[in-house]
């Protein structure tokens, strides 16, 4: 096992946030809207005592091997260093034991957090969303990070709760929803106006009955790696991916590079992705049909480091 963070339980950026949370909450006059970032689950991975053995590394669940295919960005993907997983299959499962036991501080802290709402007496009037920005690979693939095109990168948790819907509970929605949907969500149940300019969809009616009429079929995520353009020899503005994914597939479409595709159904886990299908055409032209063109603003090219902001070019400029 790897050791405990220095920091108790109480000591850490997660029970900080909340304890500042529940301060803030108390007496604080209604309506409000509290939107609570934690950090965690995030590099570094280390959690405190009791959580940095919740999980015995023997008995998690292995990670998936490296894809199948001559490509250059998957060839790329272990050649960043940062995002290369270690050679230790006990390290490895190691990782992912600390990973879950991060979780489990970080569900600790939350339900801390929803104790102070019901002791304030607000629970049933109160609209509660858990979501997250992005997955982690932890080892699958022989990756670690949130990079690429892979599900276990984009494919995120999201939980609403809201008892005075008088809607369905403990529901599992098994259909296509993005962080577009958010922001509408909320509103429509703050019975707010929703901007036309949004993008998204109220997920209310999966909240009131489980199921929502004439719902999108597909879910839609892209990936932007400028920073790494050297490796590849392209311009920056086509250091990009956009994914089309549907029950049966997912297209990777790059803007300098060759396609992939992985067909789900015979290959759930991705492991296999291929360079040529049939079924490519069709959804290369859903794909583009759905992206905008790229067109680069002002700040596109900038890089924030700890030594300053870095401009990046195009590789031999």
């Amino acid at each position: 096992m790897w050791p405990p963070s220095v920091f108790a339980a109480d000591e850490t950026e997660t029970a900080f946030v909340v304890d500042r949370v529940i301060e803030v909450l108390d007496g604080l006059p209604e309506p409000w809207f509290v939107h609570v970032s934690l950090l965690r689950p995030h590099p570094p991975f280390h959690v405190p005592a009791p959580y940095n053995d919740f999980h015995d590394p023997a008995e998690v669940p292995a990670p998936l091997p490296a894809q199948d295919i001559d490509h250059p960005f998957i060839e790329a993907l272990g050649a960043w260093g940062f995002t290369t997983a270690s050679s230790d299959p006990l390290e490895v499962r190691q990782l992912r034991a600390t990973y879950y036991g991060m979780i489990a501080e970080v569900d600790h802290q939350v339900g801390r957090l929803l104790g102070a709402v019901e002791a304030a007496g607000s629970t049933d009037r109160t609209v509660v969303a858990v979501t997250s920005d992005h997955g982690e690979l932890l080892g699958d693939y022989g990756l670690v990070s949130k990079l690429g095109h892979h599900d276990r990168s984009f494919h995120v948790p999201l939980i609403v709760r809201w008892p005075d819907l008088g809607g369905v509970s403990g529901t599992v929605v098994d259909d296509f929803t993005e962080h577009v949907d958010v922001m509408p969500t909320l509103l429509d149940l703050a019975g707010l106006p929703v901007p036309e300019q949004c993008q998204g969809r109220s997920l209310r009616p999966f909240l009131e009955t489980g199921a929502a009429s004439h719902w999108r079929s597909a879910a839609h995520w892209e990936f932007d790696f400028r920073v790494f353009a050297g490796i590849f020899g392209l311009p920056l503005v086509d250091c990009n991916l956009a994914v089309l994914r549907d029950r049966a597939g997912k297209l990777v479409l790059f803007g300098g590079l060759p396609p992939l595709y992985v067909d789900l159904e015979r290959d759930p886990d991705e492991v296999a992705p291929v360079a040529e299908h049939p079924a490519m055409r069709t959804y290369a032209e859903d794909l583009l049909d759905w992206r905008p063109g790229v067109v680069d603003g002002p700040l596109a090219n900038l890089l924030a480091t700890p030594g300053g902001m870095l401009t990046l070019t195009d590789p031999g400029v």
